[in-house]
């Protein structure tokens, strides 16, 4: 196969203890009463501002979210892990073999812009973010986008990602999921 499309966060980057303490903080920030950490992994987001408005309504979900990106912009440089082990000797094997990759995630275009100040994503043939899609994963919205983009309808590939719902995401939209 010559064509990958990865999730972002906790597949190719570790940003969990980033995205703990910032959604912490950002509760904590707009909410008298913040849920647990467990409380809000059962809403099982898939984007950072589409779960919160679902959970908060959308002027308080907006709120909180802002709160949340604004905690993330400031705590990135000390708590984003970089790259799990091996991801870029992995990306570098993938171009040095022509496969074309993209990257479909939930993450919003402030955390990303964000991120590739401590990141170094490049390579990547198209980008899909929150803002991109009117539905999150497992809507398979973002993954056709990206396809699309690329010129790649109907052509094999695998999607990479570490939830049930990008597998459901990629099968959705006729890719393997990986």
């Amino acid at each position: 196969m010559k064509l990958v499309l990865f999730d972002l966060d906790g597949t190719l980057l570790d940003t969990g203890a980033l995205y703990a303490e910032s959604y912490r903080r950002g509760f904590a920030e707009v909410l008298e009463a913040p849920p647990t950490w467990e409380e809000m992994l059962r809403r099982k987001p898939a984007s950072e501002r589409s779960f919160l408005v679902d959970w908060y309504g959308e002027r308080q979900g907006a709120l909180i979210h802002d709160a949340v990106v604004a905690a993330y912009d400031a705590l990135a440089e000390e708590l984003l892990g970089g790259f799990f082990e091996g991801v870029p000797e992995m990306l570098d094997a993938l171009r040095g073999e022509g496969v074309r990759m993209g990257i479909v995630t939930g993450k919003s275009r402030r955390a990303y812009a964000s991120t590739v100040r401590h990141a170094r994503l490049e390579g990547f043939e198209v980008i899909v973010l929150e803002e991109d899609v009117p539905q999150p994963k497992p809507d398979p919205g973002g993954i056709r986008k990206a396809l699309r983009e690329m010129g790649a309808d109907g052509e094999p590939g695998v999607y990479v990602g570490d939830t049930p719902m990008d597998v459901e995401a990629a099968h959705a939209a006729g890719l393997v999921a990986g």
